[in-house]
């Protein structure tokens, strides 16, 4: 298990057709939430982020199944499970993919990479900072020991009646980089 927060450009975005398992993660904060007929469990990571969405659904005489689709962020040299069901990697440019699960399941996601002057990265991280006390999962990383200010992680979650949206920031100080995805997970 990595103990520290990786490089950004260490980083992928990978989904899964499953639940993923809390020991491939050093977890530093945890938000649960559910809406009418779904589940999802947010943990904020040292090298990320994971979110697991859960639904039940049946059709016709069918028993009532569980659908699962686990999106995570996490460092390349991070041991993960086999067979995810897409792998990203972040670009300085705006990424836009469709990820379908089964025949039931749909992400829609935007992954990115940004890059800021030093002002203009204070400025993004001290608002990151206030925008905490909103729904979602927050963490502020320590000091990396090169230099004072520590990254953080914000994680806001938008729920509808079948769909809910994921968008998580994370910010690497050294470098004033900025890591954003925004998924919308949606299902039939």
């Amino acid at each position: 298990m990595i103990m520290t927060r990786p490089c950004i450009s260490e980083l992928s975005l990978l989904h899964y057709a499953k639940p993923i398992h809390p020991e491939f993660f050093q977890i530093v904060a945890v938000r649960n939430t559910s809406f009418h007929d779904y589940q999802l469990s947010v943990w904020l990571t040292n090298t990320g982020h994971v979110a697991t969405f859960s639904t039940n659904v049946s059709h016709g005489n069918e028993n009532a199944k569980t659908l699962w689709a686990a999106e995570i962020v996490a460092s390349a040299h991070l041991e993960m499970p086999q067979s995810p069901v897409s792998v990203l990697q972040p670009h300085d440019f705006e990424r836009k993919e469709t990820i379908r699960i089964g025949d039931r399941i749909r992400i829609d996601t935007v992954f990115q990479r940004e890059t800021y002057e030093a002002d203009v990265f204070l400025a993004v991280q001290n608002e990151l900072a206030k925008a905490r006390e909103l729904e979602g999962a927050f963490y502020h990383f320590g000091s990396n020991g090169r230099i004072a200010l520590g990254g953080l992680s914000y994680v806001t979650l938008e729920k509808w009646r079948q769909k809910v949206r994921v968008r998580s920031y994370h910010t690497f100080p050294e470098h004033c980089r900025v890591l954003i995805t925004s998924s919308l997970f949606g299902w039939k």
